[in-house]
Parts: C-alpha cells; structure tokens; sequence
C-alpha cells in the first residue's frame, strides 16, 4: 500500500534483504525494550530467526544498548524543569562464513521533556520514553537494514565469495 500523497510506505517483507532469511539476531541485552521490539519487527516481517550462527549466512547484533536521561540534582518547584532521555545502540551486520564485520552504525534518538511549575514526574513515565525512543531506533534501524546501501554491501559480499571459489 501506497499514500503518495504523504509519502507513507507500509513496511513489507518484499523490501526487506532476502540475503537476511534466515536470520541470527544476537544482543548483548537481549531482553532489553530495543531487541524485543526488533524481534517483533522480524516476526511481522516473517523473517526467520536462526536459533545459532551457523544456520545463517548473517548475522544483526546490537550492542552499547544505553538508555540514559539526565534531570537537574535541584528541581524548584516553582520553575520549570528540563529533563533529556536519549536512546542508543550500535548495529552491526556480520558474516557468519568468515566471522567477520561487514558493516556497523550508530544509532542514536533524543527527547527532551519540560515539567511545568508543580507538575510531578513519576518514574514509570521514564518506562514510556523509553518504549517510544526504542520505537523510533527501530524504524530508522529498519531503514538502514533495507537501504540500498546496506543491500549493495550484503550483495557484494556474498558476489565475492562466489567469485573467489570459481575461479
């Protein structure tokens, strides 16, 4: 489905690397907010999850999965209070035949928050944010994995291994 008005673009698995199917997602956190929502963005796009490396031509692997916000050490209750919530992890795409990197990012989300004079901020809203930032990490995540670029270099890699046994 299309809205070209919009620009909005239904993800599907036909955009999706086929180099990736099946799949061995490993996360230094793997129960964190991030890869339980990277799991499910796998599920819905039916891409097969590989129980062990040797089953998958490639490996995902999230690690640095930091969640962090700062809040000023005094809040006056009269004034208004910032607090910032940023959410990172670092991707990296690896091939399982020669165990090694063939391409890593960075990737970073930001929220900033202002509580106005007497207003409370309870723990459980960080829970929230979080789940929100996570969100986003996982759309601009999903963008990359299926952007040329990424698909060029999953390409190539698996070209010059054809390449290097046939000649």
């Amino acid at each position: 489905m299309l809205c070209s008005g919009c620009g909005f673009q239904l993800r599907s698995k036909g955009d999706f690397p086929k180099e990736f199917n099946p799949l061995y997602f490993s996360s230094e956190k793997p129960y964190s907010p991030l890869s339980v929502q990277l799991n499910e963005l796998f599920q819905s796009l039916r891409v097969h999850v590989a129980k062990t490396k040797s089953d998958a031509r490639f490996s995902i692997v999230i690690s640095h999965d930091i969640f962090s916000y700062s809040r000023p050490d005094m809040v006056n209750a009269t004034l208004p209070t910032n607090l910032n919530f940023m959410q990172s992890a670092i991707v990296t795409i690896v091939d399982n035949k020669k165990n090694t990197t063939i391409s890593a990012k960075s990737f970073s989300t930001s929220q900033s928050l202002t509580l106005n004079a007497n207003q409370i901020y309870t723990a459980n809203a960080n829970n929230l944010i979080q789940y929100e930032l996570n969100r986003q990490l996982v759309s601009v995540i999903y963008y990359w994995l299926v952007s040329k670029n990424t698909k060029d270099v999953l390409h190539g890699t698996i070209i010059s291994q054809t390449t290097r046994r046939t000649s």
